[in-house]
């Protein structure tokens, strides 16, 4: 049997993400049965995009720990939640934690020793960005609002004067029977180094899972190019492309479709329409508003997604959406599988943007890259999880 084991999102969050890695988990091992254990809503959103593989598995419902400030201060009180579930269902050979802070592998270092049978595969989100980030100097704004945010919650959440790092969390993990799980199969020398070697040794870097959606129209018809951008994209790189766009390369042949209520400027700018105007968006409305684009805008920094994978990039290529980006070490390992559109600045993305409408054929090709990299993709991913379990 394998334990699904999601103790750290909740409602909406990680929900696509982690029902293509459990679709991928029934490929890789469609007669092992499977149950899943998390909070209300997560359990019914997850049941809900499972129904689209036609997938059921078994679930049951826990209390959602409430862990915001400090997660490394409810080990104790995972570890029990642990414990109860394995002891409650009989035959478990493999844990999995659909997302893990440093209070589930705490509580996890301590169970490996004691059922040395389970395999325990810990999925790094965010885990080893925060390992590369430590000792770092955060931004201004970064301090600023952590220290308001500690003031405001100080009763509800003390802070303990010195917290255990993600790093210390990961390589007290050390038995033989933990591993770990990160979404992006290109920084396996980004972390040497960084954390101990028997912690490298045991992780297994997948793409992040997502499947190819149904098929769409691998042509532009229309005269006006449909440029997204959306979600962790919307910062100020992409509201430098667009003015810069408007300033020097506005040709009347593109138009923005911005999903984001928290920049209210970009809004507010020419050749700019709002996708929706409501703070949450089920799957259905964000997969129509995707395969109603031509093309996807994703201008993170260089500094961003180190370590963790692009939710916007997956969920753009798996339905046939080219990507322009700014180079970056994440996109720029991506580009060998013909599936981004580099760009080497705000100027350069702009320009770039301008001229769509001349190279129309380059939304084929790059759409039809991208297809053959989600199967490429689901392929590795299912021998690498094999392996792994």
């Amino acid at each position: 049997m394998i334990l699904l084991l999601e103790l750290q999102c909740k409602d909406w969050e990680h929900n696509r993400v982690n029902s293509e890695l459990i679709f991928q988990l029934k490929s890789a091992f469609p007669s092992e049965e499977m149950k899943l254990y998390a909070e209300e809503k997560h359990v019914k959103k997850l049941a809900d995009m499972l129904d689209s593989h036609n997938i059921e598995i078994d679930s049951e419902v826990i209390e959602w720990i409430d862990y915001h400030g400090n997660n490394a201060d409810k080990a104790k009180e995972y570890e029990k939640v642990i414990r109860t579930i394995i002891e409650s269902n009989t035959d478990v050979k493999k844990v999995i934690f659909l997302s893990s802070n440093k209070g589930t592998l705490l509580a996890v270092s301590g169970l490996a020793s004691q059922y040395t049978d389970i395999i325990f595969c810990n999925v790094l989100h965010a885990a080893l960005e925060a390992v590369c980030s430590e000792g770092l100097k955060k931004p201004l704004r970064t301090r600023i609002f952590e220290l308001l945010w500690s003031i405001k919650h100080m009763k509800k959440y003390p802070q303990p004067e010195k917290q255990i790092s993600m790093k210390d969390c990961l390589e007290k993990c050390d038995s033989d029977n933990i591993g770990f799980w990160v979404y992006t199969p290109c920084y396996q020398e980004e972390l040497k180094g960084k954390v101990a070697d028997s912690v490298i040794s045991r992780t297994r870097f997948l793409h992040l899972p997502f499947y190819e959606s149904e098929e769409k129209n691998l042509s532009i018809d229309e005269n006006i190019i449909k440029v997204g951008i959306y979600g962790q994209a919307v910062n100020d790189n992409a509201q430098a492309i667009v003015e810069r766009y408007n300033e020097a390369y506005d040709n009347g042949m593109v138009i923005f479709k911005v999903m984001s209520k928290n920049n209210k400027e970009i809004l507010q700018q020419k050749n700019v329409q709002s996708i929706f105007d409501k703070d949450y968006v089920t799957n259905e409305e964000l997969e129509e508003a995707i395969s109603n684009l031509d093309f996807i805008l994703i201008p993170y920094d260089r500094n961003q997604y180190k370590v963790t994978a692009s939710g916007i990039f997956f969920d753009a290529i798996s339905r046939g959406v080219p990507a322009i980006t700014l180079d970056s070490p994440y996109f720029h390992f991506y580009d060998k599988y013909d599936v981004v559109m580099l760009a080497e600045s705000i100027d350069a993305a702009s320009k770039m943007i301008s001229e769509l409408h001349e190279h129309k054929d380059l939304y084929t090709r790059y759409a039809n890259s991208e297809r053959k990299l989600v199967k490429k993709a689901l392929h590795e991913n299912i021998t690498t999880i094999k392996e792994a379990l």
